[in-house]
């Protein structure tokens, strides 16, 4: 869902005059801290923890501790943008993501670095009993959820198709919302709304007196 929100976005920008040159334009800061966060997560899906730590009991604190760096970079990255003096809709979806992402952290951080996957609804909705759950909780970032399970709600048990029926966390709408319209932001002339910023600044009541 995240990943088609996010194409969403682009091509909504594309078809609403966007360049795909303004994609590289605008000018975000400390983007080096996101690579770092890219890095954390490659290191838990790819199985290095496991491969690192050895014992199972190792295993969930290393892996608790790489997702708990991961979320730190990925969230000090997009509020120090979010504070950057860039458009309102920038600014909104920078703190949906930041939302949707702390929402994520909370829950995956509680359960030793893993997201849980949860079997609520998947005997309700004949379309969910053909998700491959254990397939996806056999992925080291994931687990199915159980009764020691810490903060369900949180987890992935919201059933979604795209392409297909698989389940995802609250967080992830917040995400979503956020990553489509920064997408289509992306995609629009940074100069512009630059220029659209001069000539409206936030935070200036405008009157017909002086």
């Amino acid at each position: 869902m995240i990943h088609t929100a996010a194409i969403a976005g682009l091509l909504i920008g594309f078809l609403r005059g966007g360049k795909l040159r303004n994609l590289a334009s605008h000018q975000l800061r400390i983007i080096p801290v996101l690579f770092l966060s890219f890095i954390c997560e490659a290191v838990v899906v790819f199985g290095l923890v496991e491969k690192i730590a050895g014992s199972e009991a190792a295993t969930d604190v290393l892996r608790t501790v790489v997702a708990t760096a991961q979320y730190i970079l990925v969230i000090s990255f997009l509020l120090v943008n979010a504070s950057a003096n860039i458009e309102l809709k920038a600014k909104v979806s920078l703190y949906l993501i930041a939302a949707g992402s702390a929402a994520n952290a909370l829950v995956i951080i509680a359960n030793q670095g893993q997201m849980p996957i949860s079997l609520l609804l998947t005997d309700k909705i004949d379309a969910l009993k053909n998700v491959p759950l254990d397939r996806i909780a056999a992925a080291s970032h994931y687990t199915l959820a159980s009764a020691d399970t810490v903060l369900i709600r949180l987890g992935d048990w919201l059933p979604v198709w795209s392409f297909g029926w698989y389940m995802v966390s609250p967080g992830d709408f917040f995400i979503s919302a956020g990553l489509a319209i920064f997408a289509y932001w992306l995609t629009q002339n940074p100069d512009e709304q630059k220029l659209n910023n001069l000539e409206h600044p936030e935070n200036i009541v405008y009157t017909n007196g002086r």
